[in-house]
């Protein structure tokens, strides 16, 4: 199996919540596998492990993905999620931000995009 980081990007949150935002009842809450998206071939995805992004209720999360690993400070709403990450790709560090949002067919909508630079759109089923 592939090694991509020798880096934790999940201490860069550790112990932070989202001040000021109160964690709502949100349908995006949980774990959720990445099948598909517009710029990475399927197979690729599951380069390392396989691909998904997390949303804990404590406003936390993590996403994995090729060899990009990023932790999560998340904003909820009833049906989506806002983020900000720091992490990894490729050993090099990265930030970011992004957004989840769940359409009515159950499959959720991931944009996640570093910090001037490349943007990418994800779609996940609940795990």
């Amino acid at each position: 199996m592939a090694e991509c980081n020798a880096h934790n990007p999940t201490a860069a949150f550790a112990g932070r919540g989202v001040e000021g935002n109160p964690v709502t009842k949100s349908a995006v809450i949980g774990k959720w596998r990445i099948f598909e998206a517009d710029d990475y071939a399927a197979r690729d995805l599951d380069l390392v492990e396989p691909a998904f992004i997390q949303f804990n209720a404590d406003g936390a999360g993590q996403f994995k993905f090729i060899c990009v690993d990023g932790a999560m400070e998340c904003g909820y709403s009833a049906n989506g999620a806002d983020f900000d990450w720091v992490g990894v790709d490729e050993m090099d560090e990265a930030s970011g931000s992004g957004d989840a949002d769940l359409g009515e067919d159950g499959i959720l909508t991931i944009t996640i995009s570093r910090f001037k630079g490349h943007e990418a759109t994800f779609s996940a089923r609940r795990w």
